[in-house]
């Protein structure tokens, strides 16, 4: 009998010892959505990028292609300190309609950058080359916003020099529309979350400054319409997809390695990995986050007034939770996903923006009343102007921390 009952006891700790190391398979929709972080295509822009910091004697696809595998920032262009502004500044608007020779020489010693900037911009869609990863070399974005902002503070200086030569003027200002052309042709290619929201913030730059020319300086471009935000340039599937195969391959790094527990906020203390495997599954937490990714792409599809009308956009009650067979990998899924919402709400408010400048361009200010649709709540909102206005705003339906929903119209 008590034979029976230690062969009892063996067997079913057999049992659970396997059932607490066995793994699932990744599902069909995560190895698809995995499939589609995968880059085939080549991009000189990549190239161009990762090497646009390069000492002026140096050639910046050539040095793209060696700080692809290993970034060096040893040996740099300089960027003016001055420029190094965060996105939605209002300062650095001020900056580019400023008349101080201490920022208008910033144009005489940062010429590679500009000259950098303008060949960088030209080229075919920007697509990154590296394999996602948590510690994947990525381009020094800032280089390329700096580079934008030398550019229109470059446009601006020649239009108020040649205020009274209407030829000037009218190519400085189609040179600036052209500029959001190349900016939306790189947004709609971009395949990662930071470079598609980089090139959003170049374009709303290049929008408050038009405003700005139209409104307080009365520069004139009534034929000149801008497109809506594209359903192309917000569709976060790619860069999303991208993220998800980041996490996949940490989640797989982590497999029955003690380090897991620490990022728990456990102490590992060298654990055997079948002890950790018993806590933390890589199948399983990948699974586990792909109704959060698939949300996410949904989402970025939605048109600005069904994006309002999203109810609920708490991305962690999407999250499939296995506390019995997957306690860690659980936990770390509540904790480390961002927030894509707060992503895609900014191609929105970029787009307010947009119908703001069109209308205003394109309407007669009887009685200093303008009607404003809204693209979130397409209702129209009318607004009404007085001389100490700086700027107009509309509501949205999340946080606008970088002044997105706003339209500036002076200085």
């Amino acid at each position: 009998m008590l034979k029976k009952i230690l062969i009892g006891f063996l067997l079913f700790f057999t049992v659970l010892f396997i059932f607490t190391q066995v793994d699932d398979h990744l599902t069909d929709e995560s190895e698809q959505l995995l499939n589609l972080a995968k880059n085939t295509e080549e991009s000189e822009a990549f190239l161009y990028l990762m090497g646009i910091s390069a000492p002026e004697n140096k050639d910046p696809i050539q040095v793209g292609k060696e700080q692809k595998e290993k970034r060096n920032d040893s040996e740099t262009l300089k960027i003016p300190d001055a420029f190094r502004c965060n996105d939605g500044n209002a300062n650095c608007l001020q900056l580019l309609f400023s008349d101080e020779q201490s920022v208008l020489s910033a144009l005489e010693s940062n010429k590679m950058l500009i000259n950098r900037y303008e060949a960088f911009i030209k080229l075919a869609g920007f697509r990154n080359l590296s394999t996602p990863d948590i510690n994947e070399v990525l381009p020094d974005f800032l280089y390329l916003k700096t580079g934008n902002r030398l550019w229109l503070l470059s446009a601006i200086d020649k239009i108020k020099r040649n205020h009274n030569n209407i030829i000037e003027v009218e190519a400085a200002v189609s040179s600036v529309f052209l500029n959001i052309d190349h900016i939306r042709r790189h947004l709609k290619t971009s395949n990662t979350i930071i470079s598609k929201l980089v090139f959003l913030s170049m374009l709303a730059e290049n929008l408050d400054v038009l405003s700005i020319l139209k409104n307080q300086y009365a520069i004139s471009f009534t034929e000149k319409m801008i497109p809506s935000v594209a359903r192309l340039e917000r569709d976060l599937a790619v860069p999303v997809a991208r993220e998800f195969l980041m996490f996949h391959k940490l989640f797989n790094s982590f497999d029955r390695n003690p380090a897991i527990l620490d990022k728990a906020g456990k102490k590992s203390q060298s654990l055997p990995g079948w002890v950790v495997r018993a806590l933390f599954k890589p199948g399983i937490s990948t699974n586990a986050i792909f109704p959060v990714y698939k949300k996410s792409i949904d989402n970025s599809l939605l048109s600005a007034k069904e994006f309002a009308k999203l109810t609920d956009r708490i991305i962690h009650s999407d999250v499939e939770k296995s506390w019995v067979r997957n306690s860690i990998g659980t936990i770390l899924n509540e904790t480390a996903l961002p927030d894509y919402h707060s992503y895609i709400a900014r191609f929105h408010d970029v787009d307010v923006k947009i119908s703001m400048l069109n209308t205003l361009n394109s309407s007669e200010n009887k009685n200093n009343e303008v009607l404003f649709i809204n693209p979130y709540y397409p209702g129209g909102e009318q607004i009404k102007f007085s001389e100490e206005k700086n700027e107009i705003c509309l509501p949205g339906p999340m946080k606008d921390e970088r002044n997105y929903r706003c339209l500036p119209l002076k200085v």
